[in-house]
């Protein structure tokens, strides 16, 4: 599991004005109807009340990959150390140099990395040897050189 821009509480935003634009987004019906235009998806209606991720990442059984943005004007990247100083490992934690929050982190550095911890993470530890990966990959003409 990977998460981009790790949110742990409301403690770790940068800003009031921040809780209170996603409190906007969240529960007003402009904020889905924004969501929906700039972001091409959908935010639920109804919020259930949820646990703080803080207070259940060290439940998740599953490697997990933190990637927050070092500059991120909305969330403190504090946030993401939180939570991988809770998970369970195997984890790890890539605060990216000079970046903020959201979609501008998904760089080709970031790619790469991504790719590299599904490699090591998800193909590997399920069993399938590096060959087998490497064959797939360039089967699909994928950018192999990220798995070697």
């Amino acid at each position: 599991m990977a998460t981009i821009g790790a949110f742990d509480g409301p403690d770790t935003l940068r800003s009031p004005t921040a809780l209170v634009g996603l409190h906007l987004l969240f529960r007003h019906p402009l904020g889905h109807w924004m969501v929906a235009l700039t972001r091409g998806t959908r935010l639920e209606r109804r919020l259930p009340e949820l646990p703080r991720p803080i207070e259940v990442v060290d439940r998740v059984r599953a490697p997990l990959l933190f990637i927050h943005g070092e500059w991120d004007a909305l969330i403190k990247p504090e946030a993401a150390r939180r939570l991988y100083t809770r998970a369970r490992a195997p984890k790890e934690i890539y605060i990216v140099p000079r970046k903020g929050h959201d979609i501008p982190l998904l760089t080709p550095q970031t790619a790469r990395v991504i790719v590299r911890w599904v490699h090591r993470r998800v193909i590997m530890e399920e069993g399938e040897h590096a060959e087998k990966a490497l064959l797939r990959c360039q089967r699909q003409a994928w950018d192999c050189n990220t798995l070697k």
